[in-house]
């Protein structure tokens, strides 16, 4: 039975604040220069999947590691902002309600020529991006509509992932994954990224697709179902149990927000006004959604793995960061709150990640399930 190891780096989305998980990054590398380098699957959401698969898409040795996370810091505190932000127009639509709060088109124009190019997903490393479709028969990424007997029209949340099947001569039973999952070789990394960063009400619809963070703003999960699939549908695994064993997750995290909501009364009688239209907290209910999702995954993948197998890296935010806050001050923020995390808690987090076997298997450069690009894809999708 083939024992390898799987390790998973899930990036969390949150805009700029996702700075916070590329400097720790950054740190972690200068401890160990090499452990971009043993990642096997990068999962992402919003900007966690802008980070995640420039990452996958990258040399990650240590000559250039640090090079692209420099890059990807300089995007998020100075470029972001102006590609996003709307002219004088829009704003006013905004106001009315008629318009989002920002626009995309100038962003992605940047992705493609600055960081992506037209490049398919399958020529990446193994990535799990996570996104929410609105229409099941929406073709536009080419992306599969999920196996014919279960296919129903709907909105459905999906994770678009390029796991190579190498071996289906060996396959226990023909391939089918659940609906959710997207095989989407032929879909673009840029359309991967974009389709993951579309937040309701933020930004515009893209090709469709809704920002992911609409069910796992933190992937983790995701990845790790994703895994355990291949794992045992190519023969690589006897039961979901070997798989877990030899999992680790690497999860990053863009701050715990001091956030909370005190209310005195036993019935509180609030509408929409106060859950979105609030000046104070403006779209308190979506922050409070995505946030709990955060949580919720956490809770889920430190009872399959343990601590010493899920490390989570998610330090609190030195104040809290809302949707009408400063893009400047959250910036300020994630860079202070990055700063917080000592080196002996680093040091204690590379611990737990070689007490796991992380360090221990080949690179997943050289092996793994970064299968090298040349070899042929195998699945029951057609391309």
């Amino acid at each position: 039975m083939n024992t390898q190891k799987s390790r998973i780096l899930s990036m969390d989305g949150g805009g700029p604040l996702s700075i916070i998980s590329l400097v720790l990054l950054k740190r972690l590398l200068k401890k160990e220069p090499q452990l971009l380098r043993y990642v096997d699957v990068f999962a992402g959401n919003s900007a966690g999947a802008i980070n995640a698969l420039m990452l996958a898409s990258r040399d990650l040795s240590p000559g250039y590691a640090q090079a692209v996370l420099d890059q990807l810091i300089e995007f998020w505190a100075e470029h972001f902002i102006e590609l996003t932000a709307n002219n004088l127009v829009q704003n006013l639509g905004a106001l009315a309600g008629a318009r989002p709060l920002g626009q995309t088109e100038s962003l992605e124009t940047y992705l493609r020529n600055y960081f992506f190019q037209d490049t398919p997903l399958a020529n990446i490393k193994n990535v799990a991006i996570t996104t929410f479709q609105l229409d099941s028969d929406n073709r536009s990424i080419n992306i599969p509509g999920g196996p014919v007997d279960s296919q129903v029209r709907s909105w459905m949340p999906r994770v678009l992932h390029n796991f190579k099947y190498t071996h289906p001569e060996r396959l226990r039973a023909p391939l089918v994954e659940h609906k959710m999952a997207a095989f989407s070789p032929r879909a673009t990394v840029l359309d991967a990224a974009m389709a993951s960063s579309a937040p309701p009400i933020m930004f515009p619809v893209y090709k469709g697709h809704l920002d992911g963070a609409m069910f796992a703003n933190n992937p983790a999960m995701c990845a790790l179902s994703q895994v355990i699939h291949f794992k045992l549908n190519n023969l690589e695994a006897a039961e979901s149990t070997d798989v877990l064993k030899n999992t680790t997750i690497l999860s990053l995290g863009t701050g715990q927000n001091p956030m909370y909501v005190e209310t005195s009364e036993a019935f509180t009688p609030w509408g929409y006004r106060e859950w979105l239209l609030d000046l104070r907290h403006p779209l308190l209910v979506i922050q409070a959604l995505y946030e709990a999702n955060m949580l919720t995954v956490d809770f889920q993948c430190i009872n399959l793995l343990g601590h010493d197998r899920y490390v989570r890296i998610n330090p609190p935010l030195q104040r809290p960061v809302e949707h009408n806050t400063d893009y400047s001050i959250t910036v300020a923020v994630a860079l202070d709150s990055a700063k917080s995390v000592t080196d002996a808690q680093l040091d204690s987090y590379l611990a737990r990640m070689k007490a796991s076997g992380w360090f221990d298997a080949p690179a997943a450069q050289a092996s793994g399930l970064a299968v090298d690009t040349a070899v042929k894809v195998a699945t029951n999708y057609p391309l």
